[in-house]
Formats: C-alpha cells, sequence, structure tokens
C-alpha cells in the first residue's frame, strides 16, 4: 500500500507472464477521486490503463477510461467517458523531443457530436498551441500562448443550434463567444 498526502493506492496483483511484468490495484486520490489502474511494463515500453470513477463533479465526469501505450517516440492516449456535455472519446499522442516542449496532439477528441482537434506544447513558460472546434452546431477555435506574465487564453466560438448530451441535455439557438484572458502565475 501507498499513502501520502493527497493520494492512497492498493496493489491488488503483480504478475509476470512472457517477460511482461503487470501490477493492477485501486485507489482514491484527495482531488480526483476512485480509480483503478493496470499498468505493464514488456519490451516495447510501459503500458498502463487507469478508470477515474469521478473525477471533476463540477463537470459531471465519470467512468473515465484512459490507456496508454507506446507508440513511435511518444505514447498514444485513448480515453473516453461521460461528462456535462454527454459521453467523449478520444485518440491524442504525446511526445517529448529532447531540447523541446512536450507536444501533445488532438487527432481525435469528441464531445457528443461536436469534434476537437490540434495541438499544445507544454513548456516551462506555459502552453502554446491552437485547439479547432466543429460539428454538433459548434465551430470556433482556442488558442494558448503564454507572454511572459502568465497563460494567455483568446477563444472564438459559434454555435448554430448545437445540442449536447448528457444527464440534462443541452441545446443553443444561437450564440457567438469571443474572450481572451489571461492566468497570471
Amino acid at each position: 500500500d501507498l499513502t501520502s498526502a493527497k493520494l492512497t493506492m492498493a496493489l491488488r496483483s503483480w504478475t509476470q507472464t512472457n517477460g511482461v511484468t503487470t501490477l493492477a490495484g485501486q485507489g482514491r486520490h484527495l482531488d480526483y477521486g476512485p480509480f483503478t489502474f493496470e499498468a505493464g511494463l514488456a519490451k516495447d515500453g510501459p503500458r498502463a490503463s487507469l478508470v477515474l470513477a469521478n473525477p471533476l463533479p463540477a463537470a459531471s465526469l465519470k467512468d473515465v477510461h484512459l490507456a496508454l501505450s507506446p507508440e513511435g517516440d511518444g505514447f498514444r492516449i485513448e480515453t473516453k467517458g461521460d461528462s456535462r456535455l454527454g459521453p467523449f472519446s478520444g485518440l491524442l499522442m504525446l511526445t517529448a523531443p529532447k531540447d523541446a516542449p512536450v507536444q501533445i496532439g488532438i487527432e481525435r477528441f469528441t464531445v457528443y457530436q461536436t469534434e476537437i482537434t490540434g495541438s499544445v506544447a507544454i513548456a516551462k513558460q506555459g502552453v502554446t498551441g491552437s485547439l479547432a472546434l466543429a460539428g454538433g452546431g459548434v465551430k470556433g477555435t482556442v488558442d494558448l500562448a503564454p507572454d511572459g506574465a502568465g497563460q494567455t487564453l483568446k477563444a472564438a466560438i459559434s454555435a448554430r443550434d448545437a445540442r449536447f448530451g448528457g444527464e440534462s441535455p443541452i441545446a443553443v439557438g444561437t450564440a457567438d463567444l469571443t474572450a481572451e484572458g489571461r492566468i497570471e502565475g
């Protein structure tokens, strides 16, 4: 068992088959709630799956599955779950180039009927990148960049007969959102 100020975790099984060591268990994080995990180490690299039961109640995130596997020079991350806006699923690529920021490429991320694509770079100065939203009546962009004083965000999103699922479905006839902001650190 592992215990810290924010995390308790218990290992439930440990197996080794055909050169692959696999660990499985469960735990609870103070901020993200209960979870289960399975992690393995094979010749091609680490693999892991994590299921978070209710990691962000404010967004009604539930049953969030994350699966990580090695691919090329990085990791493939597959995700699915449920949220206030409806079910979501996605495929992301995480790479950590030598002498360059960590890169997250969003090959596909769908929330109900809206697709999000793009990429972000995560560095000491902040997050840089651009995301595009399309489908389900939603269209727009979100741009992120550090500016020396903090993290900036610029969004231009329009909704025309947009629909979202979830426990309480949401419909938006017409809306235009333009926002600029900074999170100072």
